[in-house]
């Protein structure tokens, strides 16, 4: 049961910044290239940026459904103290309204380790490319209530 709230408040607070986040995205509007899959996404998202190099931004150490969000707003987590939670939550309305990056290409590197989290990040990036590296049962261990309910073999 705690797990259950837990994960129902994880999305209701991501929902708050990826509110934020679509608006900035929406000022910005750049071609997005998601990197995704069980393993090898970060070094996918290092050889992309060998190859782009300058003429994209990419979301180096932001690749969940809080981190990818504070990633477009600019926000940076250091403590996770409630302070901290409280100041950047008054800061994302601020920074929606900055001016967008120059950059016109965004990889995004996408973890999607929660139920629903693949879904989340969807409705904020709607990428034009998707890079899906690998399908293994590395990160499965959120999804074992969802395979004894039979939502999956």
């Amino acid at each position: 049961m705690l797990r259950k709230l837990k994960n129902t408040l994880y999305f209701l607070v991501a929902r708050y910044f990826r509110y934020f986040a679509c608006i900035r995205l929406a000022r910005w509007h750049p071609r997005i290239v998601v990197v995704t899959g069980s393993n090898g996404k970060t070094t996918t998202l290092n050889l992309i940026e060998v190859q782009l190099g300058k003429s994209a931004r990419y979301s180096h150490g932001a690749n969940s459904s809080f981190g990818i969000p504070f990633d477009i707003l600019g926000l940076k987590r250091k403590t996770y103290s409630p302070l901290e939670w409280f100041i950047l939550a008054l800061r994302a309305p601020v920074n929606a309204w900055k001016r967008p990056y120059e950059e016109k290409i965004y990889v995004v590197e996408a973890d999607c380790d929660r139920p629903y989290e693949g879904e989340f990040l969807s409705l904020l990036l709607q990428p034009e490319v998707t890079v899906w590296l690998s399908c293994a049962r590395t990160h499965s261990v959120n999804f074992d209530a969802s395979v004894r309910a039979g939502a999956f073999a």
